[in-house]
């Protein structure tokens, strides 16, 4: 017994070659365990990897599947805008109502895999901010050139004038057509003289320009919305300051002066505006104010009509100072049918000899705004067109943004 006690206590060193097997043996074995343990990392990244692939795969197919929804939808809207010229010009009657088709569409449509929703808004609804700046004459519309004038009831010819009606007299012109003759000529006048009056006022040549350049009764319109909308109606003359084309300051307004410091600095556009959310560079719109008028507002070419039909009970009060919201909401509630021609309304709101052309209104419409939103698994596509429809049927895409507002 004391002999293999005292073998087993031998120091190790009698035999290297064991021990030094023992201790590769350790080494191996963790050398296996760093091993496996780097592999199952780099496995569940993989893992990791592939499924967060395969997610973003999934999602931008989705949105891409939701995007080409939006686009379906849009040309849905352009078809369902044809049928009701269509029907307008079947029925020889061209009006635009809320009561119609396409003021009326389903708030949302279940489509494979997700849903659709959508609206279609007559933009010509919206007080227009270019009709701040007055329409260009178009060609032939000088009352001095009387060479391509056709005959018409109160036209007074002369002998090139004749040749289009070889018939009729020279220098005939009945009573009526001289009376006619006569009011215009009192209203240029009148016209010339007010014109005349504010060139006075004037401090410069380009401060009379610009007064030429905005239209009066628009501006004063604009002025009642922002107060309708308890805004300040200073706003309206920043705004004409931006789209006007010289660089002179309106009382309240705002030009290159008051951007140029504003980091970033800009200029002022001193052109019509492109977009409803190019109001928010305008000096004194926030976008809690921005929030409150966009709604109301809308930018198409100068000259365009407002449909009295479509438009808010806010814009069509806003129209002169002798009008009220709450007169548009009841007549709304009651009106059986929309206005078929602008004499019912002008009849109706006692606006004869304030409103009409000079105000640009209108019962029918040429500017649609279409939005639409697709929601396909977690993909989501949102749509803004501004389209525009023609007289003959024809409507092209003025203007098509996906994400950002109109």
């Amino acid at each position: 017994m004391g002999f293999f006690r005292v073998s087993a206590l031998q120091p190790t060193a009698a035999n290297p070659a064991a021990a030094c097997r023992r201790r590769q043996r350790g080494v191996a074995l963790i050398t296996v365990l760093l091993i496996v343990f780097m592999a199952s990392v780099a496995a569940a990244s993989l893992m990791t990897l592939q499924s967060f692939t395969l997610h973003r795969s999934t999602l931008l197919l989705n949105q891409q599947q939701a995007r080409l929804y939006t686009l379906g939808a849009e040309q849905w809207a352009i078809a369902l805008l044809k049928r009701d010229l269509r029907n307008d010009l079947e029925q020889n009657e061209r009006v635009d109502t809320l009561q119609e088709d396409w003021a009326t569409i389903p708030p949302s449509l279940p489509v494979e895999g997700g849903s659709i929703s959508g609206r279609i808004e007559d933009l010509q609804g919206r007080f227009n901010l270019n009709n701040l700046l007055k329409a260009k004459k178009q060609p032939g519309t000088d009352s001095n050139a009387t060479s391509n004038k056709p005959n018409l009831p109160g036209t007074k010819r002369t002998e090139k004038d004749s040749a289009l009606n070889k018939e009729a007299p020279l220098e005939e012109k009945p009573q009526d057509a001289e009376e006619e003759n006569n009011a215009d000529k009192e209203e240029n006048n009148a016209d010339k003289e007010e014109d005349k009056a504010d060139e006075k006022k004037d401090d410069t040549d380009k401060a009379a320009t610009e007064r030429k350049t905005i239209n009066k009764k628009q501006f004063q319109v604009l002025r009642r919305l922002l107060e309708l909308l308890d805004l300040d109606p200073a706003i309206a003359d920043a705004i004409a300051d931006w789209i006007d084309p010289d660089k002179e300051k309106r009382p309240n307004g705002a030009e290159d002066g008051d951007y140029e410091g504003l980091d970033p600095p800009y200029v002022a556009a001193n052109q019509p505006l492109t977009s409803v959310t190019e109001l928010r560079l305008i000096k004194g719109i926030d976008q809690a104010v921005y929030n409150k008028l966009a709604p109301y507002v809308c930018v198409l070419p100068a000259g365009t009509t407002l449909n009295v039909n479509t438009a808010s009970p806010v814009v069509l009060a806003a129209l002169n100072e002798n009008l009220n919201i709450e007169q548009f909401k009841k007549s709304a509630e009651e009106a059986k049918e929309s206005y078929k021609d602008i004499n019912e309304f002008i009849e109706a709101t006692k606006l004869a000899g304030q409103a009409g052309p000079m105000l640009n209104l209108a019962v029918n419409t040429q500017h649609f705004l279409i939005e639409v939103e697709a929601q396909v698994g977690e993909g989501r596509a949102v749509l803004h067109s501004v389209v525009e429809r023609s007289e003959d049927g024809d409507i092209k895409v003025l203007f098509r943004s996906f994400g950002n507002d109109y």
